[in-house]
Parts: structure tokens; C-alpha cells; sequence
């Protein structure tokens, strides 16, 4: 639908150099095609450009580290001149992620003792990281691939804390930023950036397919390149390295891990693949594969309180959730295995939820955003297993899901389309054209409206008890928004 386009964010047109991104006004007709740039212009654009806010905190708390003389007092006088940053640091750390019930820090001084030079160092880069990429209305895209390194850096700092292994805040900042490239460049917004989506959209190709067509190098070079730039540490670069047959320690094997894990997480935690993954990371950390399963799970869980804490609030809804859904609960319990507990409601995070939301109305936020907020309080604030947003395609005729959360999320959200036309005989497409009002599935009642629960939607979301809301601009309905 064109009313819920992702947004565009314009560059700065007085400057000259992002001709390229944005361009100047364009004649009707066809516009100029976009003019291939290397991988050091790109790197010097982003880092100078783009985010050199980023790149000068970098480069003063490595020039830090770098000074034999330097004291925990140096450190903290530089966070000390930034207030914000101030506020983020001591929220992170007085965060379970390293408090660990220690009495509450309140000065960065004690931070720096209590925590440690280098954990905070990566923190401060952590978070002016995050800030810069976000925004106020960051890409999907952007928010997609954040979430995963997130996820990422939680279950690779876990499996290393596991193992006993030091260095465990530097395995957590070098998952974070192992796609800082592919970050930096969804967060610049542009020509470049709408081609890649329009080949992701219209051709179907990967993300990275996409991004290596239109700029000519993988945004794993990128990444690459701007770690170089930004003097990251050898970790860092090591995690980057894909030289075949190359010996890596274990924390850097960590990294990897916790990556693939985000990964194939996103599938569902018994996606094809996972069984074999397991037990490399049990061979790999000495725990029994049972152990690593319900670890992975909870670092999903922890993952998404972490990135909320780093004020990421925006890419909790592309965690994964660690829980398992309802159908495969009951399955468990008819076949005599112990049945897990099920999602229950955070009357706390269901507030903050509203908060956000009526912040957002205030501000005129993107409602892209908007509705990911409000899938998010479905999902993890009322604690139902899985919700969607679906939008009507008038020109397919199809009803298409836009945002998906609950267990094996990127699978559902692909078979997650039904016709929607004038006609059609589902469920959705009745609530759409001639109930328009929300209804309440549930077994044993309402038998009248299960008798539209086609097969081909009882294929995809089951015959579960349910929520459905027809979504409408004026009488127009739009799309629906589906939780079970």
C-alpha cells in the first residue's frame, strides 16, 4: 500500500558529493543511473560523512588505549563531556548484563574501576554506534540486520562465558559490530540504498546479492574496510577474516557461533541445520546438547532486554523469541514430554509499550514503526505466540504480510499470504470486505466464522484460537493485524 511505503530519508542536498546518493532534481523521463563507487570512496563517505561523530569517539578512546600512561580518569573525563552518553553508560552499566546484583554505579569513575578500562571503552563505542544509526526513522533494514547482531552478541558472550574465557565484553562488541558496514549503509539513506530494496523487492535477490550488484563489492569487504578505518581491534578483524582454513582462537570461534545461531534463529529454533549446529557448539564448549538448546533459547530472551538497555528499543520485535508457541507445547504434552511454561503477560513492559506509542503519535513518527510497536506489545507485553501485519497488494490481489514476531518468524511471514480480492472466500478477505470489525476466534464458539478458515489458511496458521482486526483508512480496509 502506498500510505505505508518505508520512508526515504533525504541527504543533505547542499552537499555537492551526495549528487550521487540523492541527486539533483531530476527531468521527467528516466534518472541518471547511479555512478559505481569503490570500496575506499564508500569507506571515506561513511566514515566522514555519514557517521563521523562515530568515528571520532572511536578514534580518541583508541588513542586512549594506545597511551601507556592513560588512567581510568582520562576515560572518564572524555565520556564526561558528552551528558547523553553519560546517561547510556551508566544505564548499561548498572543493566543484569554486568551488574550482576553489584550495588547501583552512579559515577563514571567508578564505572571505568568496577567494569573495567576496555568493557567500558567498547561500550561507549557501542553506544555512539547505535545512536548514530538510528535515527528517528531507521530502515527496516537497518533494524533487521541490528537485531541479529544483537542476538549474536548475546548468545557469543554466553557461550564464552561458559567456557571460562576472558575477554568476554570484547566478544560481545565485536558480534555487535561484526555488519557495521551493512549498518552504515542502510543508515545513509539515498539512490543506493532504494536500488538495493528494489532488487531485494522486485528480483528477490538476498540482501547481500543486492548490495554487491549495485555498489560492486559484498558489504562483508565494507565492514571490512570501515573496522580497518576505525583502528577496531585484531578480534574484529579476525571474526571478519573468511580466509578458508584459517585457525581461529576460541573467542573469535564464539563470535562465529553466536552468528550462525542469530541466523538460523530466525527460521525457527528447529529449522534444518540447528540439530547440526548443536552439537558442534556442544563438542565446542564441553555442554551436553541439551544444555545448548535451552541456552540458546534464553540468550534470545536476553538478547532483546540487552538491546533495550543500549537504547535499541526499535529492533526487539526482529529477536527471535525464545519461547516456544502453543502448538508445539500441547504437541509435547499429548506425547507425555514435559510441556513448557507459556508466554505470560509483562503488565510493566505493556505501559511502557503505551507510552511509546502515544510518544510516537506526538511526534509524528513513520507508522512503520508505529505498527512494529504495537506487534511488539501484542507479543511480548500481552504474550500472544505470534502476531503479523498483513497489507493488502491491490495488484496481486493478495493479502501479504509486512512484520511477523513469534516462533519460526521468517517462514511464517512467507506463506503468509492469502487473496484478499473482492470475492475471495478466507477468513481475512470476509473480515476485510464485509465484517470490517475485529473478531475472537475460539474453539467451540463463533463455528460459523471457522467454517472461513479455508485449508489453505488452517495450513499456515493453524486452527488456534485467535484475534483478527481488519485495519481501515476510513471505510477502506487495508490489511489486518492476525495474533494466536
Amino acid at each position: 500500500m502506498q500510505e505505508l511505503d518505508d520512508p526515504v530519508l533525504p541527504e543533505d542536498p547542499e552537499d555537492p558529493e551526495d549528487e550521487e546518493a540523492t541527486g539533483p532534481e531530476e527531468p521527467e523521463g528516466e534518472p541518471r543511473p547511479l555512478e559505481r563507487k569503490t570500496l575506499e570512496e564508500w569507506t571515506h563517505r561513511l566514515s566522514d560523512r555519514e557517521m563521523p561523530a562515530v568515528a571520532a569517539v572511536v578514534q580518541e578512546l583508541n588513542a586512549l588505549t594506545m597511551d601507556r600512561d592513560s588512567i581510568a580518569n582520562q576515560l572518564a573525563q572524555v565520556i564526561l563531556r558528552d551528558p547523553n552518553l553519560v546517561t547510556q553508560v551508566l544505564k548499561v552499566a548498572n543493566s543484569v548484563h554486568y551488574s550482576r546484583g553489584n550495588p547501583p554505579i552512579t559515577t563514571i569513575s567508578r564505572a571505568v574501576v568496577t567494569i573495567g578500562f576496555e568493557p567500558i571503552k567498547e561500550i561507549c563505542i557501542s553506544i555512539s554506534l547505535i545512536e548514530n544509526l538510528m535515527g528517528k526513522n531507521p530502515d527496516p533494514n537497518l533494524l533487521e540486520i541490528m537485531a541479529t547482531s544483537f542476538h549474536a552478541a548475546v548468545q557469543s558472550k554466553n557461550l564464552s562465558a561458559q567456557m571460562n574465557e576472558s575477554g568476554q565484553e570484547e566478544v560481545f562488541v565485536t558480534a555487535l559490530l561484526l555488519h557495521v558496514g551493512e549498518l552504515a549503509f542502510f543508515s545513509s539513506g539515498g539512490r543506493y540504498v532504494d536500488e538495493v530494496k528494489r532488487l531485494m523487492e522486485e528480483e528477490g535477490l538476498s540482501r547481500e546479492a543486492a548490495g554487491k550488484q549495485v555498489l560492486g563489492f559484498t558489504f562483508s569487504e565494507l565492514s571490512h574496510s570501515l573496522a580497518k578505518n576505525w583502528h577496531f581491534g585484531d578480534m574484529l578483524t579476525e571474526a571478519m577474516s573468511e580466509e578458508p582454513g584459517k585457525r581461529r582462537s576460541k573467542a573469535v570461534q564464539a563470535v562465529r557461533y553466536g552468528e550462525q545461531i542469530s541466523r538460523l534463529a530466525k527460521q525457527g529454533w528447529d529449522a534444518p541445520g540447528f540439530g547440526r549446529l548443536v552439537r558442534e557448539i556442544a563438542e565446542f564448549s564441553g555442554a551436553k546438547p541439551e544444555d545448548v538448546r535451552t541456552s540458546m533459547r534464553a540468550n534470545a530472551e536476553e538478547a532483546a532486554k540487552v538491546a533495550i538497555t543500549y537504547g535499541a528499543n526499535k529492533v526487539c520485535s526482529f529477536i527471535p523469541s525464545g519461547r516456544e508457541p502453543e502448538s508445539k507445547r500441547k504437541s509435547e504434552s499429548a506425547s507425555g514430554q514435559k510441556a513448557r511454561e507459556p508466554m505470560q503477560p509483562d503488565n510493566t513492559f505493556q505501559l511502557e509499550v503505551l507510552r511509546d506509542m502515544s510518544a510516537m503519535v506526538a511526534e509524528g513518527v513513520d507508522i512503520n514503526q508505529l505498527f512494529q510497536t504495537v506487534l511488539e506489545g501484542l507479543h511480548r507485553g500481552i504474550g500472544l505466540e505470534r502476531v503479523a501485519l498483513a497489507l493488502a497488494n491491490p495488484k496481486l490481489g493478495k493479502l501479504m504480510c509486512k512484520y511477523a514476531l513469534g516462533d519460526a518468524r521468517d517462514i511464517w511471514q512467507q506463506r503468509f499470504s492469502f487473496p484478499c480480492h473482492r470475492g475471495a472466500e478466507n477468513i481475512f478477505a470476509w473480515l476485510m470486505d464485509v465484517k470490517q470489525q475485529p473478531v475472537w476466534l475460539r474453539q467451540g464458539k463463533e463455528l460459523d466464522l471457522w467454517d472461513k478458515v479455508t485449508p489453505e489458511v488452517a495450513a499456515v496458521c493453524g486452527k488456534l484460537p485467535c484475534f483478527i482486526t481488519p485495519l481501515q483508512i476510513g471505510p477502506r480496509s487495508v490489511g489486518v493485524i492476525y495474533a494466536d
